[in-house]
């Protein structure tokens, strides 16, 4: 379906397995605003009746060109390696989702090793077998060619209302500027148990942003 521009704004089509969804939202890059973008879109949805499914969860997508650098990379491979359960907490990650996945060991010792360029970390991380479905995608950033330059951040819950987004989006956003820092992030130590939100603010605040 085509509106009065032209532009497509509907398609209906046999999916493959695995994508088997009645609704997927997807924006443009948003660089402001985003409380008022968001809102846009999902209110229709929530004057419609739509609802979140069972396994729904957003996806944030990042530039990936930042992250093209061994400091980077390894920062964020800690963040999601080591803070999985912090992040999982602080942003109420929806248990129901099936297409997350801590990512691997190897990744997490690769990142380790001293002295690698980003060119031998990329084709070691490539050579380790990542896959999309992990907590973050981090294919597309080791690709050769990638399709999408982004970092895709897999973890947010799904939600129909932009206060339930945009706050989460923020301190994602946070931490990986954290990542930046060529400072290596630290393992969460016992405080993040106990208070995840906090922990993970607090990390976020040091070092200096890029």
């Amino acid at each position: 379906m085509n509106d009065a521009t032209g532009a497509t704004i509907a398609v209906a089509m046999q999916l493959p397995a695995g994508r088997e969804r009645p609704c997927e939202v997807v924006t443009p890059p948003i660089t402001e605003g985003h409380w008022r973008h968001l809102d846009d879109l999902l209110a229709p949805a929530r004057e419609l009746g739509f609802t979140v499914p069972a396994e729904a969860a957003v996806h944030l997508h990042l530039d990936g060109a930042a992250f093209r650098r061994t400091a980077a990379f390894a920062n964020l491979v800690r963040l999601f390696g080591h803070w999985r359960e912090p992040l999982w907490e602080a942003l109420g990650t929806n248990g129901a989702c099936r297409r997350l996945a801590p990512l691997p060991a190897e990744l997490l010792r690769l990142v380790e090793r001293d002295g690698l360029s980003w060119a031998e970390l990329g084709t070691a991380a490539r050579g380790i077998g990542l896959t999309k479905y992990a907590d973050v995608n981090l294919t597309q950033l080791v690709a050769p060619q990638p399709v999408r330059d982004t970092v895709e951040v897999r973890i947010l819950p799904g939600a129909l209302d932009a206060s339930d987004v945009v706050p989460r989006a923020a301190l994602v956003e946070r931490l990986m500027r954290r990542c930046l820092d060529d400072a290596p992030i630290p393992r969460p130590d016992g405080g993040a148990a106990h208070d995840p939100v906090g922990a993970l603010l607090e990390l976020a605040s040091r070092g200096a942003a890029r």
